[in-house]
């Protein structure tokens, strides 16, 4: 009879064990899938955008070299233009990011665009038959435009992955912060990986020129993608939620609407009684 006792109470234990834990694990893939609604596009930029850092990386020499005659001192010194202008655009595209977040997928959008011509000048693309070919001066301005579109579109990545975890229900903590961080991580790792295997692989396949204009086109792309995306987003938003960020999802909307409405009801009939 004891025994059966011990039994009753391990098995009522363990009901009451495992029914939260199943609840907070659908809670939690419910909330992972919408997530994945909002947020995938940017993964995917942040995953473009990293392919775009390093493409030139086992590019450059064995371009320049043969091309212009340039040792290992001279090539460094082009990283640096690259380098350089990201360091000193990077500030202005956190500041504007976090003044106008309304406009931050814009603001991507743009850079990754801007990143696209970056590339298509740098060969130049046979797109651009109007440009001197082997010029050191078109090159340079490239990787000028080149490391100041990745500041514009890189930086406000992280902030639109944290808006998109935040809009679908997840805690303003520091646990959200390092599941976003860790993603953001893993994405910009991911296109670390592919960009100089693609650099590599295209160089051998097509040349400089159609290296540079085949992954112009790729990332162009992602840029298209998060710019259409954006422009649906606005045209749904009235100006006031566009003051606000908008970042209230439709679903959200939906949901709170009918329960303001009967908080008004309530307050009404208790004003008039």
């Amino acid at each position: 009879m004891e025994a059966e006792m011990i039994a009753d109470k391990k098995r009522s234990f363990e009901r009451s064990y495992n029914k939260p834990k199943t609840c907070f694990s659908a809670c939690f893939r419910y909330r992972f899938v919408q997530w994945l609604k909002i947020g995938l596009s940017a993964v995917i930029c942040i995953v473009a955008i990293s392919i775009a850092d390093t493409f030139l990386d086992p590019v450059m020499e064995p371009y320049l070299g043969p091309q212009f005659g340039m040792g290992p001192g001279e090539v460094s010194l082009m990283f640096l233009v690259t380098t350089g202008s990201f360091t000193l655009t990077g500030p202005v595209s956190g500041w504007f990011s976090d003044k106008f977040p309304e406009w931050r997928k814009l603001q991507v959008a743009v850079g990754i665009l801007f990143t696209s011509l970056a590339f298509m000048l740098m060969g130049p693309s046979p797109f651009f038959p109007f440009f001197e070919s082997n010029s050191i001066g078109l090159l340079c301005g490239a990787l000028l435009l080149h490391g100041v579109a990745i500041a514009i579109c890189l930086v406000p990545t992280f902030s639109i992955l944290l808006d998109a975890a935040l809009d679908t229900g997840y805690p303003d903590t520091i646990d959200t912060f390092s599941t976003i961080s860790g993603i953001w991580q893993s994405s910009f790792s991911l296109g670390e990986t592919i960009g100089p295997f693609l650099g590599g692989a295209f160089l051998d396949l097509y040349g400089f020129s159609k290296a540079t204009t085949t992954v112009a086109l790729i990332i162009a792309l992602s840029g298209l993608m998060v710019l259409m995306e954006f422009l649906i987003f606005f045209k749904g938003c009235s100006p006031a939620d566009r003051d606000s960020s908008c970042n209230t999802s439709l679903e959200s909307s939906i949901e709170s609407g009918p329960l303001l409405k009967s908080s008004a009801k309530i307050n009404t009939y208790s004003s008039n009684h």
